[in-house]
């Protein structure tokens, strides 16, 4: 370790936890206590956030009188995940009397006077970060640290004054830092309003309110079918059921019930995860075999042709091109556009806020909420003429532009934020003298 030491500053150390203070694993879980008759309140690996407890949904189980004097809570221990996100803790304040903690988690007490235990959180982040904590937990799927390696992590000791200093330092870093972070998430808020504003005002015929004054002549869409009003709608807008809308001898209906196994080289198909921001994540599709997609020739894919979920969210997307002759799965249906609508147009349309709201009006089912593909093609689509539907998706897309660049800026500013943080905990904990120890 002498030649990390070269590095230090003087009067700073590199200690093992063990040396600075005492650990201890919590009660093991007994599936039989959890009817016992001395129930209490404890703490599991999912209650325990950086730097905060949740504490939402506290589990019970039996505790008995020396188990009870063994596992108490004390205001003042740090708790530290032994599985799961290994290395993230939190210091107890006594937020519920008498609460005890199981064997997911470890209990570290300071022992040495020169070392706090808000120190002893700042070097097990930096170890987090660092990747240090990583490397020395076990297990195939869930990653563990044992007592062992717990008490073997290197710890970073600087004398009392530049401790405390460099701790009042991460901490308001910090609390700028979420500052920030929840500026910059009241702005995502404002642009996802701010795009259902414009799908509402443009779908009530109020973005082209002047382009329509200032046509010379308006022609009406459509006369409405049998069973839809006309309603209080713009100067030459009709509606229509999306079923109404739909090419001739292309019926509206959902996809494949059974893809298959997943094959390599086969007919893509798109899931309900494959749709984000009004398209289809091509470069994520899985793929189904040609026999089996052949069985559903009526509902492949072809450019432009619109998806609507209709399985627990009501997600929307214009088919892409390069997908030509892909499929879908049961959860969506397929629309795809005739010549009274433009698939864009209609993929607002549905994507609106007024339209989401008269779909979930029509969800069966509790436990997998959903419409029924008989309730999607009877929805009543309000209509202008052609040439309107054009310019509303000319100028929906220009302010979607907008509001994709705002989000971008806000993106970086948030990537801004959290390496600002994270370069500050690196500095405070010597650029990597302490990971380079381990």
């Amino acid at each position: 370790m002498s030649a990390n030491e070269a590095i230090l500053d003087e009067g700073w150390e590199i200690k093992r936890l063990r040396d600075v203070a005492d650990t201890q694993l919590g009660k093991t879980i007994n599936p039989r206590e959890k009817s016992g008759p001395l129930q209490r309140p404890y703490l599991r690996n999912a209650n325990v956030q950086w730097d905060r407890f949740d504490l939402s949904d506290v589990a019970t189980m039996h505790f008995d009188d020396a188990e009870a004097s063994g596992y108490r809570l004390r205001p003042g221990d740090l708790l530290v995940c032994e599985g799961g996100v290994v290395g993230r803790c939190a210091i107890w304040t006594g937020e519920i009397e008498d609460c005890y903690f199981q064997n997911a988690l470890h209990r570290i007490t300071p022992r040495s006077p020169g070392v706090t235990n808000q120190w002893l959180l700042e070097n097990l982040r930096w170890l987090v970060e660092s990747g240090a904590i990583t490397e020395r937990a076990r297990g195939n799927t869930i990653l563990h640290l044992s007592q062992k390696e717990l008490r073997d992590l290197p710890i970073l000791v600087p004398p009392t004054p530049v401790q405390q200093a460099l701790t009042e330092l991460l901490k308001q870093t910090r609390e700028s830092s979420d500052r920030a972070t929840k500026k910059l998430e009241a702005g995502r808020h404002s642009i996802e309003k701010f795009r259902q504003s414009v799908l509402t005002a443009a779908l009530a015929g109020r973005l082209t309110a002047e382009w329509r004054s200032e046509s010379a002549t308006i022609e009406t869409a459509a006369e409405p079918p049998a069973g839809i009003e006309a309603g209080a709608l713009p100067t030459g807008w009709t509606r229509a059921t999306v079923e109404a809308l739909a090419e001739p001898g292309a019926a509206v209906s959902y996809g494949m019930v059974k893809p298959g196994p997943e094959v390599h080289d086969g007919v893509a198909y798109v899931r309900q995860q494959d749709i984000a921001e009004g398209t289809v994540l091509i470069g994520q599709l899985a793929h189904t075999s040609t026999e089996i997609a052949s069985k559903h020739r009526k509902t492949a894919l072809r450019e432009g042709d619109v998806l609507l979920c209709i399985i627990r969210n009501l997600r929307v997307a214009v088919v892409p091109p390069g997908i030509d002759g892909a499929n879908i799965t049961q959860g969506m249906v397929r629309i795809r556009p005739g010549n009274r609508v433009l698939g864009e147009y209609l993929a607002y349309y549905l994507a609106a806020p007024r339209t989401q709201q008269r779909m979930q009006a029509q969800y069966v089912g509790l436990a997998m909420p959903r419409i029924n593909v008989r309730d999607a093609r009877k929805l009543s689509v309000d209509l202008p003429p052609l040439d309107e539907q054009h310019e509303i998706v000319n100028r929906v897309k220009q302010l979607f532009w907008l509001a994709y660049k705002l989000t971008e800026h806000i993106q970086c500013a948030s990537r801004h934020v959290d390496q600002s943080t994270q370069a500050v905990l690196a500095k405070a904990f010597r650029g990597g003298a302490i990971s380079s120890a381990t």
